[in-house]
């Protein structure tokens, strides 16, 4: 099977006069390429839209364009994960890209070739459906809502509110049960609203949950891209996508503030079981109540034997207060070590740790000396994993820069830094011309050069070096400084006065220099651009 770059992930289609739902392994190469996905607890959105979605898509940093061919179709595209600040930390973002239903595609027969590998999950027989937004929209509502965390409905690029209306109605009404009261919170997106529409859809929701109908969601806003700002502040925030950004952000702190506390805010790979569990219930008519616990031993049952093995554990314990502080811990400890898989690695910070910074000093060439220290290090503690993730912050200037950048961004082991930082420094400390490798022409020329040209090197290849680690990506969109909660600060000067900045990637505070944080707008330039800033000396 060939690899390819396409982002489709779900898509309906209709084989004599049956509904089924074609699956791609989209979600299943996301799972191989994120680093340590059981570390990542992302958050999944669900945008349904057209014009208007897709702009506000593009103020989240969705990058890649989707295949036209089935627009119409009701299908499903799962874009790259999306690495964004807030104030409870940094999220995880899975966009779902939701195309607005018309028709269902109709096949003969399921393809056989494809560059991607596809299941394909058949519903209930005798689904009946008045038409294919329907059919699609109870679908994805079965699949999707227990497990994204916002729905997001562009109301205008649907047909307007009473369309959206009678696809609230049908979600609300089949939404079953479900173990968590942590539902999604819902986002109505209009062009405008004015006072008669937020009275009509605050009415509606009124109405339902006055019946006693459990809601299928945590709450919902009402978004008027159109409105003009109030505040100062509000007009600051920019464009109303960006401002819509914002609302969502905080409403995804809160609503995965309360997975936690109830034990429902899941890993990737969790995540894509789930989903593959919820999609062998397409056949059943009825909507049954979704038992994660049991979803998750699906693939990883308990021992048969289990009973008998607890039995014979308790046996040494033969008081009240060696139940209570050995026995019951010991248990307990077990049964959550055991939801893990077979050879996972669990790192905890003692609770008596404070803030653990590593710091990497400059010095050209000579930087390969800190990676050769941490080497030891790593090496002295046999971690099977690499160094960096038993530090909170990573600090770096000049060549300890880029060592801290890479670190942070690519979760590299120190022995894979050392021999790219072998062959940056070989590209980087190149002369400029190649008569100035000669000796005796060599110090005279340089001189010159460095009086010239502001510098004895060209920096052209050393920034086609960064550029090619780190790519374009700012600071905040390295997913697997996400997963571990690593921070990182590279400190910079100013031009003119020589002012100390630091580029963080959170919102810190300082007195004696100037705290460049992505809350202030910083958070978007590339990383490789504050490394080449940090690394810029005569």
């Amino acid at each position: 099977m060939s690899t390819c770059t396409h982002f489709e992930w779900l898509c309906p289609v209709l084989r004599e006069s049956q509904l089924w739902l074609e699956v791609s392994d989209r979600f299943d190469k996301l799972l191989r390429i994120l680093p340590e996905p059981y570390n990542i607890l992302p958050s999944p959105i669900l945008f349904i839209g057209g014009e208007d979605k897709g702009a506000a898509l593009h103020e989240f940093g969705v990058q890649g364009s989707r295949s036209g061919d089935f627009e119409g179709f009701g299908n499903v595209w799962l874009h790259d994960p999306l690495t964004l600040a807030s104030r409870d930390g940094t999220l995880t973002i899975f966009a779902l890209d939701a195309d607005i239903c018309s028709k269902i595609r109709s096949v003969v027969a399921f393809p056989d070739t494809r560059c991607h590998e596809v299941k394909f999950y058949q519903s209930a027989p005798g689904f009946e459906f008045k038409s294919a937004s329907e059919a699609i929209s109870q679908m994805y509502h079965r699949l999707l809502f227990p497990l994204v965390d916002a729905v997001c409905l562009f109301i205008d690029d649907m047909g307007g509110l009473d369309c959206v209306g009678e696809r609230l109605a049908t979600w609300i009404h089949d939404c079953g049960k479900s173990p968590s009261r942590s539902g999604p919170y819902l986002f109505l997106i209009f062009d405008a609203v004015d006072s008669t529409t937020e009275a009509k859809v605050r009415g509606f929701f009124r109405r339902k949950y006055q019946k006693g109908v459990l809601p299928t969601f945590r709450g919902y806003r009402i978004f008027s891209a159109s409105r003009v700002p109030q505040t100062r502040q509000a007009a600051r925030q920019g464009s109303p996508w960006s401002r819509l950004r914002g609302e969502i952000i905080n409403c995804l702190n809160s609503v995965r503030r309360s997975r936690l506390r109830e034990g429902m805010l899941f890993s990737v790979p969790h995540l894509l079981q789930f989903f593959y569990e919820l999609a062998q219930r397409l056949p059943v008519a009825e909507r049954r109540v979704i038992d994660f616990v049991k979803i998750a031993r699906t693939s990883h049952p308990v021992a048969t034997d289990l009973e008998q093995h607890l039995l014979e554990a308790l046996v040494p314990f033969n008081t009240p207060e060696a139940l209570k502080s050995v026995a019951i811990p010991m248990i307990v400890s077990s049964f959550i070590l055991d939801s893990y898989p077979p050879g996972m690695h669990l790192a905890v910070k003692p609770d008596t740790a404070g803030v653990r910074v590593l710091s990497i000093d400059g010095g050209g060439t000579r930087g390969r000396a800190p990676l050769e220290f941490l080497q030891a290090l790593q090496d002295r503690l046999g971690l099977p994993y690499p160094l960096q993730r038993n530090f909170d912050l990573i600090y770096g200037t000049s060549s300890g820069a880029i060592i801290a950048a890479v670190l942070y961004a690519h979760n590299w082991r120190i022995e894979d830094c050392t021999k790219y930082f072998q062959l940056f420094a070989r590209k980087a400390f190149q002369p400029r011309w190649w008569w100035l490798r000669i000796p005796i022409l060599s110090t005279v020329f340089q001189v010159l050069t460095s009086f010239l040209l502001d510098s004895r090197y060209s920096s052209e290849s050393l920034e086609i070096i960064l550029q090619r680690i780190l790519g374009s990506r700012s600071i905040m969109a390295f997913p697997c400084a996400a997963a571990f909660g690593t921070k990182l600060g590279i400190p910079v000067t100013t031009i003119r006065d020589a002012t100390a900045c630091v580029f963080t990637s959170y919102n810190g505070i300082a007195s004696d220099y100037h705290i460049l944080k992505p809350s202030g707008g910083m958070g978007q330039i590339p990383l490789w651009e504050i490394v080449r800033c940090s690394t810029a000396a005569p």
